[in-house]
């Protein structure tokens, strides 16, 4: 034998009664030493380590261990203890960090080649990041602060040769598996624990019994490693001494070392009573009692029957109750600081001091009037809803840029003196998600026109690109999270308003996307962005995984989906374990960034009826109002503190995002009534008077009668009736005790006819009374209904493309001329569905349309990609022909985008250009008329050219087309078409205007 093999063979026998047992320990400093500069390498090896500055603890894991004050404290180790490392390694160690750890930049452990190179190092913390590098490669874990100070922890970092892969462990679980290369460790020289090789970037902690191995240990040798071999069960679930426990969930622990058999015993005041022998690791429990604390122990059974007795852990159970009085006390408190700096512009926080702007200015005013929204819902409090139109109508529509690249957005500060910043398209599709709720809580058209608004600017920058997804800027730089997510949301919330399923398609398709490209299928989390060269930015932020989990809940409220719900409990459990303390409430992020967490997991558990989301909101709204709150009431840059930080302009969204915390918490299990629709309600004018229905109910029983009364707008465009009680006529439902769980049915109906043509939209509001203190008066979502009136016979086709995918256009008109599709796709449009042409061979066919008539309007929506050389090449809408004679007419653009109509009356034709032109991959609204004395072409509601004419259109035998020349296939139009409407008559400029505006 020779000398290696025998000192190989005497570190196996002196190792075996320490835990693990491996020829491939190269090194084991257990730090048990208490003065003194040299740490004692526990191998053969003899590779002691000098320590520079770190102080020697008796407070240990195991006896000492060695205190680093993350300056210049570290122990430089013999590179001769690493130099037989080849591809494979494992590091392990105990930690215990100092306070402020968590957001500091330190290492535990670095290892660099001659060259300068890294070998493997750990970063614990890198700003809450562990990073665990070998080589070329990396792998990371973010670790709440609970995991990183305040308490041992034992950490494990393993490099296979094989595979390459990296993998992380905490307490003996695995949470990060990562695949790099195989490269080799080469000549390493340096190696230093506690801080880099220079010394600098050093560990805040204790660091205790740090070993390093040649080989990568199994999974099972790390959880040895954690539990020293342990005969006795460990890793208990619920945690030892956690509270606010699930009533209905089991039991969980590991296994001791050698345990067959478990010995289940539980209590109330001990864990007296036996409650089974079993070989599984869980133990399902009866339903508990609430506020309770139990106790409960394993004892590990071997082979042989010889028992280890286990510790004794405890518990509480959730309380059974939720406090929403006081969190809606909380939000009030705060409601009044933010009016206060609101009308104070020499308060440090008043945040229309235009010199205090910073970035995403918006995405606070936003988050403030969500909160607003929820508060109004449960208050009516006039002050509140005044506070909602000045945040929503007078200070936002400062930010409102109507005309930059042809549409209208929101910049990130207001553009009085001139648009600053840029215009976002998370900030935007955030407004609109807000305004929404604005809209929902008091059925004012303003905020729902303001969000399409919003929702319109965030759509236009949506394309195929990278797959799918939104760019975040006019500069289509990246695609993120951030304007995906949100924009699932928003799309949802337009759904359930309008009942159009284009909003659907659009929640799917971009979760789908997200999921695809931007989801990390090893922590269940998403990516922040995707850059335009395809490049994908690992970052990630607490904000887009609550926000995602808010889109998948409402999806599965919406839909009924079960996948749905399956995905937001895994990002649920993938937030929680990455951002949020379970046993003080702390959340490791900003406050900016936490604002959606208690309507997110407030939505999980009404979806649910898990008791553990409510337990665990508990804890967040009681540490963030009791910890980071200081003496004025406001709130610091982190929910992880106590409230001390200096404030800085972002204090609006640091208060509204705590504002919006403890409304929702307010919100939670609150008495209500709910208004439930499966879409709009939607009735035909004189056609058919087709009626469609909603619900209304209550989701607690009241201690006295409560009544909702329906309120039908009486706005003459647009009549509706409820249940036959006559147009604009109030109708009042009634809810019992004895019967409130009932849901009544509100039948809705349109009146004899609209004055305009066209389609109308009405909103049906609500109101309540009830002598039970718990049901407000108001505060309930409004209904909005849309009214088709079709019965005008000057409206001769029109194709809305509102039927979505499929094959036929439908005709809105009473004409129910039906075109059908060659090609062309289906797309966001200028409102709702669109199709999308490519200018080479699609187009829509309108075989029994008889329009060609004298007079004459045509009217579209148009998004050119490009325009042709010449006017006469871009066909927008066409029936003409020049086979015999000139006959027909023609919309059509091009020449860098001019518009021209051109008629036939079988001797000539007659043509109107537009002198103006414009912008390609913006829309805009054409139209043209023949009143039989002039041409007339429109672009955006206004005149653009005229010429005379007076002789009757000869009508061509051809069939009517969009987006190609009926006559000729080469002339033909490559972009989007919206809405395209003809009437046989001129229409006036006014009301071209008013198709243009919407109205």
């Amino acid at each position: 034998m020779n000398k290696l093999s025998a000192i190989v063979g005497l570190a196996m026998v002196l190792f075996a009664s320490e835990g693990i047992a491996s020829p491939q320990l190269l090194g084991w400093w257990k730090f048990d030493e208490t003065a003194g500069v040299t740490a004692f390498d526990s191998t053969p090896f003899g590779n002691d380590g000098t320590v520079v500055n770190a102080t020697w603890s008796a407070d240990g894991r195991h006896d000492g261990s060695l205190l680093f004050d993350g300056t210049q404290d570290f122990v430089s180790i013999p590179a001769t203890a690493v130099a037989s490392l080849d591809r494979e390694l494992t590091v392990a160690f105990w930690q215990e960090g100092s306070p402020g750890i968590h957001d500091a930049g330190g290492y535990a452990v670095q290892a660099k080649t001659m060259g300068g190179g890294i070998a493997f190092q750990v970063a614990l913390t890198w700003y809450g990041d562990i990073y665990w590098d070998t080589v070329q490669d990396r792998t990371y874990y973010w670790a709440p602060s609970h995991e990183t100070e305040g308490g041992w922890r034992h950490w494990a970092f393993t490099k296979n040769a094989t595979t390459g892969q990296l993998k992380i462990y905490v307490d003996g679980v695995l949470v990060r598996t990562d695949f790099g290369s195989t490269l080799s460790f080469a000549s390493i020289d340096r190696l230093v624990i506690g801080a880099q090789t220079q010394g600098s970037y050093g560990y805040l902690g204790k660091l205790d019994d740090f070993r390093i191995y040649g080989n990568e240990l199994t999974a099972d040798e790390i959880a040895q490693l954690y539990t020293d071999g342990g005969l006795k069960a460990s890793h208990p679930g619920p945690a030892d001494g956690a509270t606010g426990f699930d009533r209905n969930s089991d039991l969980r622990w590991a296994s001791g070392a050698d345990g067959v058999m478990h010995d289940v015993y539980f209590g109330q005041t001990s864990p007296g009573l036996f409650m089974g022998t079993q070989a599984a690791t869980t133990f399902d429990l009866p339903t508990l009692e609430p506020n309770t604390t139990y106790f409960w122990r394993i004892d590990e059974v071997d082979g042989l029957g010889n028992t280890t007795v286990g510790d004794v852990w405890s518990f509480g159970t959730y309380g059974g109750s939720w406090p929403a009085g006081k969190y809606r006390n909380w939000g009030e408190q705060t409601i009044a600081l933010l009016e206060a700096d609101f009308n104070n512009p020499d308060s440090v926080y008043y945040f229309e001091d235009e010199t205090r702007i910073a970035d995403s200015f918006t995405w606070g005013l936003s988050t403030y009037l969500r909160s607003l929204a929820t508060a109004y819902e449960l208050t009516c409090y006039g002050v509140v809803l005044n506070l909602m139109e000045g945040v929503a109508i007078d200070a936002l529509d400062g930010y409102y840029d109507p005309v930059s690249n042809g549409i209208g957005g929101y910049w990130l500060q207001p553009i009085s003196s001139g648009p600053t910043g840029a215009r976002l398209t998370d900030e935007n599709t955030l407004l609109a998600i807000a305004l929404l709720r604005a809209y929902q809580v008091t059925g004012d058209r303003a905020y729902f026109d303001r969000a399409e608004n919003a929702f319109k600017f965030v759509m236009a920058h949506a394309d195929m690109a990278l797959g799918g997804g939104i760019w975040w800027s006019e500069d289509r730089a990246l695609k993120p999270t951030a304007t995906a997510a949100p924009t699932v949301l928003a799309a949802l919330m337009f759904y359930e308003a309008t009942g159009r399923s284009i909003y659907l398609t659009i929640a799917d398709r971009l979760l789908s996307w997200m999921d695809a490209t931007l989801l990390d299928s090893r922590d269940g989390l998403y990516f922040d962005h995707l850059r335009a060269d395809g490049f994908l930015v690992d970052m990630k932020w607490l904000y887009n995984q609550t926000t995602a989990m808010l889109a998948y809940l409402r999806f599965h409220a919406v839909a009924g989906n079960s996948a749905h719900l399956g995905r937001a409990l895994e990002l649920a459990e993938a937030i929680e374990a990455r951002w949020l303390d379970p046993v003080t409430g702390r959340v490791n992020a900003i406050a900016e960034f936490s604002y959606d967490i208690v309507e997110a997991y407030g939505a999980l558990y009404q979806q649910t009826g898990e008791e553990r989301w409510l337990a665990l909101l508990q804890r967040i709204l009681a540490f963030t109002y009791d910890q980071c709150r200081d003496a004025n009431g406001r709130y610091p840059d982190s929910l992880n503190e106590v409230g001390t930080s200096p404030y800085t302009e972002w204090q609006l969204h640091k208060l509204a995002s705590v504002l919006h915390m403890y409304w929702h918490a307010a919100q939670i299990s609150a008495p209500g009534v709910v208004v439930a629709q499966s879409g709009p309600s939607t009735a035909v004018a004189e056609q058919d008077l087709a009626p469609d229905s909603y619900t209304v109910s209550l989701n607690t029983r009241p201690s006295a009668p409560v009544s909702v009364t329906i309120h039908p707008d009486a706005d003459p465009d647009a009549q509706v009736e409820v249940n036959g009680a006559g147009v604009g006529t109030a109708v009042t439902l009634v809810f019992s005790p004895s019967d409130w769980e009932v849901k009544q049915t509100v039948v809705v109906r349109a009146g004899e006819d609209a004055l305009d043509e066209g389609l109308h939209t009405s909103s049906i509001a609500h109101s309540v009374s009830s002598s039970d203190p718990s049901y407000h008066a108001g505060g309930v979502e409004s209904v909005t209904v849309r009214i088709t009136d079709n019965d005008d016979a000057r409206l001769k086709g029109w194709w809305a493309f509102e039927d979505g995918p499929g094959q036929t256009a439908a005709d809105s008109s009473s004409s129910d001329d039906d075109g059908r599709l060659f090609g062309p796709t289906w797309s966001f449009g200028q409102d709702g569905w669109c199709l999308d042409f490519d200018g080479v061979n699609d187009y829509v066919s309108i075989q029994d349309s008889d329009v060609s008539s004298s007079p004459l309007t045509v009217s579209a929506w148009i998004r050119a990609e490009q325009w042709p050389w010449s006017v006469a090449l871009g066909v927008i809408v066409d029936r003409m022909d020049w086979s015999l004679l000139p006959r027909g007419f023609s919309l059509r653009a091009g020449q860098g985008g001019k518009l021209s109509f051109v008629v036939g009356d079988g001797l000539r034709w007659g043509e109107v250009v537009s002198p103006t032109t414009m912008s390609a991959r913006e829309w805009h609204h054409v139209a043209a008329t023949y009143d039989e004395s002039h041409l007339r072409v429109y672009i955006d509601g206004i005149e653009q050219g005229s010429t005379p004419w007076s002789a009757p259109i000869l009508p061509s035998p051809f069939p009517l087309h969009i987006g190609r020349s009926a006559f000729d296939a080469n002339r033909r139009f490559e972009g989007r078409i919206d809405d395209v409407r003809i009437y046989d008559a001129a229409l006036s400029a006014v009301e071209i205007k008013e198709i243009y505006e919407g109205s």
